[in-house]
């Protein structure tokens, strides 16, 4: 994480540990859990993210269906939008949505294109 530019600022950082929090397989944070642009930034090759599936399992279905769905989005979304490096248009052409859809799936999860620029 520190070899990352951060261009976004504290922004960027609150997001990326928003999502790392909400889509990290266990209770720490590993390298394997963060965003790819990050990993790539710091050398370490091509991470995905896991997701426990038991903190979902432990949750009545409504919740757990929100936020499986909210974990798919973030890492679906983190990963257009990195390999289009936040061009929107892009991005939403490769996820089969209008870009209007699209904005409103980034501003739901508190993700902004300016973060997937570099």
């Amino acid at each position: 994480m520190l070899r990352y530019e951060w261009p976004g600022n504290v922004r960027e950082l609150i997001n990326v540990m928003e999502q790392t929090c909400l889509l990290c397989a266990g209770p720490q944070i590993g390298p394997a859990d963060l965003p790819h642009r990050i990993s790539l930034a710091s050398g370490g090759g091509d991470p995905q993210p896991s997701v426990d599936f038991n903190r979902f399992l432990a949750k009545p279905i409504p919740a757990a269906r929100r936020d499986l769905m909210d974990a798919f989005e973030v890492a679906y979304l983190t990963k257009v939008l990195g390999e289009t490096r936040g061009r929107v248009g892009q991005a939403a052409d490769r996820a089969g949505l209008n870009p209007r859809s699209l904005h409103s799936l980034m501003k739901r999860h508190r993700l902004r294109k300016e973060a997937f620029k570099n």
